[in-house]
């Protein structure tokens, strides 16, 4: 998944409300700017026009943007007065669980944060073993599998395609996991599923339509792929290729990164930039 893949590799963070590099949201002169005009019924303007922040561009978005910034400005007040009340005279920080937010105990010791992880593994294990039965078994798309693509063109709704018979060559199922059947993209747990094929012309294509079709797939399983337009059209000659017991229980870590860069609020609701974000938690339930 997203948040997992990326630990790794990290370009410079950019802030979460004006999206601008050097700061986060907590830290945006911008927030209080916009508030002030908020506060007041009003659309942050210059005495001209509105002055858009981020992706809030359009006044179809300005009810998030609202939202959004209320939000951030509450938080900065807070962060503030706790700062202030803590000066002068230095005392012990209260221990605050990350997770679940409970002031009796830390990440370590969180129950309820073992039990989602317990959850996350079940689903997982649960969600291969479907896709496995799905996509490898009963359809035959697994490396090796002789496919028909149809390559559309510029005016494909009108019948403008071409079909190109193909080689699968490679699928990440290494990386695919229970996210991956998610009814929408997620920012921090989008995990697409990469099918790649070799053309008879030597081109290698992507499959990026069409995989909603299968129970097992979400539109969260779509990669942001914008070079063409390529549907799998059918198997030709399946490939049922077995990927053993330790791809069913495997990619544990991920949801361990998840659980410590997450808390349980943000899974259900997502991040305070995020825009209608799919529950986590209810996903995994779903899945369990």
């Amino acid at each position: 998944m997203r948040i997992h893949e990326e630990t790794s590799y990290r370009s410079e963070s950019t802030c979460g409300y004006c999206r601008q590099s050097g700061h986060n949201q907590y830290n945006c002169s911008k927030v209080k700017e916009d508030w002030a005009f908020f506060s007041k019924h009003q659309i942050p303007n210059d005495g001209s026009k509105v002055i858009p922040r981020g992706w809030y561009r359009y006044p179809r978005d300005w009810g998030s943007w609202y939202e959004h910034c209320e939000k951030t400005y509450n938080e900065i007040i807070r962060r503030e007065q706790a700062t202030t009340t803590l000066q002068g005279k230095p005392k012990k920080a209260q221990r605050t669980c990350g997770f679940c937010g409970s002031k009796d105990h830390t990440r370590r010791n969180c129950t309820k944060m073992d039990m989602f992880l317990k959850d996350c593994h079940e689903a997982n294990v649960k969600w291969r073993k479907a896709a496995y039965k799905e996509l490898v078994q009963k359809h035959g798309i697994s490396v090796g599998a002789a496919v028909i693509v149809r390559q559309a063109g510029r005016w494909h709704n009108n019948g403008d395609y071409k079909d190109h018979n193909g080689i699968i060559t490679s699928i990440n199922w290494d990386k695919v996991n229970v996210f991956t059947a998610l009814d929408k993209k997620h920012d921090d747990a989008y995990s697409p599923i990469w099918i790649q094929v070799m053309l008879s012309n030597g081109d290698k294509v992507v499959i990026n339509n069409e995989l909603g079709n299968f129970n097992c797939l979400g539109k969260g399983a779509q990669p942001r792929y914008w070079g063409s337009n390529n549907t799998l059209h059918s198997v030709v000659a399946a490939s049922k290729t077995p990927l053993g017991e330790e791809w069913i229980t495997g990619y544990k870590e991920s949801f361990r990164t998840l659980v410590k860069k997450r808390s349980l609020e943000q899974l259900e609701n997502g991040m305070p930039s995020s825009y209608r974000q799919p529950d986590l938690i209810a996903h995994i339930k779903a899945w369990k």
